[in-house]
């Protein structure tokens, strides 16, 4: 950050701008920490599940009204947006695969079964019906990832049933995909065409590889001055969006880094175009490419383990305590899966995105210190206890036969 004010334009209000969006989620993912009463997360569970069948009804609708109209996008809920119904889906259905995978709390009765079965079915059809694809198969990638963390906490990697329900899973994916191959190879070929003449690619190849030509290769160019959303906010003469907004005229214009490598990206002609293609292969934002040109590479590694490593806490918090288990996946499928999708959008500054992963990541963390502290607290009532038993005559002088 210092390079960048020094050796490329000194605007330390970019700073400001960036840290309100993107440190500050960063920050409050890994510092906050509150005490939660142990019974705040079925609570917030229920409730996230009733935020769930709230949206069927209402995508039901909106398909009825728009799908043979409109291309795509169908599926927007209550919410307004089709990327979030998809996301916050996959993480309800990555829930149920991985409490199925781990044999973890099997229902006993049949109606525990068909309210499950519920949730799943209602989240495979959000799922199917909502937008960004990309971001629901991250999501179910990083199930995966977590699932395995999740066996390797408490041992049942080693367990025979494991090893036969995760072939069985791998199988059902593996067959549904074979009948769906057609669906597949159509949207794989449509995604490498996409990205091969995609502005993203564009964006991606002039951060990796161009910097070089004009700064400093490693640390980059200085904190909202190329990619990001607060380079993006102060780049209207550079990027086709709307200037007329005081905070916009304040910031502008854009950074000579953003000019550089934003031009001829973003204009007109693309934002029409994008109506008929992939927006998250086509659109030229990247978190991963923002912060490789804002911070280096550095930075890079350190962001890939610091979501890594939030992911493995979240998952230790749900193998130890059964009362934040949900939570404790849903905030560990959430962090692991950021990491494919910074690659196709400035997700960690989307407060619609990171605002409900900061939820679930604080009632884990929070609920989990409140059991813990009460555990501790029962250990030492009983430890008290026994030290207040009166040892002063041992057992052996008593007279034998009397109690």
């Amino acid at each position: 950050a210092l390079f960048g004010l020094i050796a490329v334009e000194a605007r330390p209000l970019q700073w400001f701008l960036w840290m309100a969006t993107l440190g500050g989620p960063l920050l409050l993912l890994g510092g906050a920490r509150l005490r939660l009463p142990p019974e705040f997360a079925p609570r917030l569970t229920r409730f996230l599940i009733f935020a769930l069948w709230l949206e069927v009804p209402v995508c039901a609708a909106q398909y009825a009204r728009l799908a043979e109209v409109q291309i795509g996008d169908w599926y927007t809920g209550t919410w307004g947006n089709a990327n979030l119904v998809g996301l916050w889906a996959a993480v309800a259905l990555s829930v149920c695969g991985v409490r199925l995978v781990t044999a973890t709390a099997i229902p006993d009765r049949a109606r525990t079964w068909i309210v499950a079965g519920g949730v799943a079915a209602a989240a495979a059809y959000l799922v199917w019906g909502a937008s960004a694809k990309l971001y629901s198969a991250s999501i179910f990638g990083a199930a995966g990832v977590v699932t395995a963390m999740l066996l390797l906490a408490d041992g049942g990697l080693f367990r025979i049933g494991t090893w036969i329900r995760a072939v069985i899973v791998i199988l059902a994916i593996s067959w549904t995909g074979l009948l769906a191959e057609s669906w597949v190879r159509d949207n794989f070929e449509g995604f490498v065409s996409n990205l091969e003449n995609s502005e993203k690619r564009t964006l991606l190849t002039r951060v990796v590889f161009g910097v070089a030509e004009r700064y400093n290769s490693i640390l980059g160019v200085g904190p909202g001055m190329l990619g990001s959303r607060a380079a993006s906010a102060a780049s209207g003469d550079v990027l086709y969006k709307e200037t007329e907004s005081a905070f916009a005229s304040l910031l502008g214009p854009a950074p000579k880094p953003e000019g550089w490598a934003m031009s001829g990206l973003w204009n007109a002609d693309v934002v029409e175009d994008v109506f008929y293609k992939s927006a998250l292969l086509t659109m030229p934002f990247s978190g991963w490419g923002s912060l490789r040109a804002e911070l280096g590479w550095p930075a890079v590694i350190l962001l890939f383990f610091y979501l890594l490593s939030l992911g493995r806490q979240m998952a230790a918090i749900a193998a130890r305590h059964s009362g934040a288990w949900s939570i404790g996946v849903a905030a560990a499928v959430g962090c692991v899966g950021l990491l494919p999708m910074l690659f196709f959008d400035n997700v960690l500054e989307q407060p619609h995105i990171t605002g409900p992963l900061a939820i679930l990541v604080i009632t884990a963390r929070g609920v989990a210190g409140a059991l813990k502290g009460t555990k501790a607290s029962a250990s030492d009532r009983s430890t008290a206890l026994e030290s207040s038993v009166d040892h002063s005559r041992p057992h052996s002088s008593l007279p034998r036969g009397r109690p």
